[in-house]
């Protein structure tokens, strides 16, 4: 439907895109519209793998926030906002973050809550979530990732650490771990989420 301009200001924006998806998952499925810093509205994602997602925006200036989804390949194209627009201007601080899918994302209902985008939220870090699904402390894994000096690490504890593997020293790999971590990142505080 047509809008009435109110002031000769449209009453509405739109922004739209159409989307695929590589795999559907009951968590985290979701595109997530957040103005200033409040979630808007869910665009579930379910069985649909392919598809276009369209929000209404209300009308004047505002900040707006788009969470994909945590737990799949999400391409887009055809990206599309009928109305003035400016990218923000990156001044946050950088947390370079590392763990297991809990870090990349894995459990809440919504993309937007994982707890990595709620730091992002709350305390204004550009981050780097370098979570992945199944990761353990390996020291061979970590490498300087150009172009990147971060403010802050994070390296989060997820649940794989508590499974018992018997050819799995836990002491050792944590210790090459944080002793990897600090030889490609000096001087950078490191801090251990449980």
């Amino acid at each position: 439907k047509a809008q009435k301009k109110t002031h000769g200001e449209e009453r509405f924006k739109n922004i739209s895109f159409d989307y695929i998806a590589s795999c559907s998952h009951p968590r985290a499925n979701t595109v997530d519209l957040y103005i200033e810093n409040t979630l808007h509205c869910v665009y579930k994602i379910e069985e649909n793998l392919k598809g276009n997602v369209h929000f209404t925006l209300p009308s004047g200036e505002k900040r707006v926030t788009i969470y994909f989804p945590n737990e799949s390949i999400f391409k887009i194209k055809n990206f599309t906002i009928d109305g003035n627009y400016k990218a923000i201007k990156n001044t946050k601080k950088t947390l370079l973050a590392y763990g297991d899918s809990i870090t990349q994302g894995a459990g809440p209902e919504f993309a937007s809550i994982s707890y990595i985008n709620i730091l992002n939220r709350e305390y204004k870090y550009h981050i780097i979530d370098q979570g992945v699904g199944g990761y353990r402390f390996e020291a061979s894994h970590l490498m300087k990732i150009d172009g990147i000096t971060p403010d802050r690490i994070l390296v989060a504890l997820g649940t794989n650490f508590y499974e018992k593997r018997d050819d799995y020293d836990y002491e050792k790999a944590v210790s090459d771990y944080f002793k990897t971590l600090n030889e490609i990142y000096p001087n950078v505080k490191i801090f251990l989420y449980t």
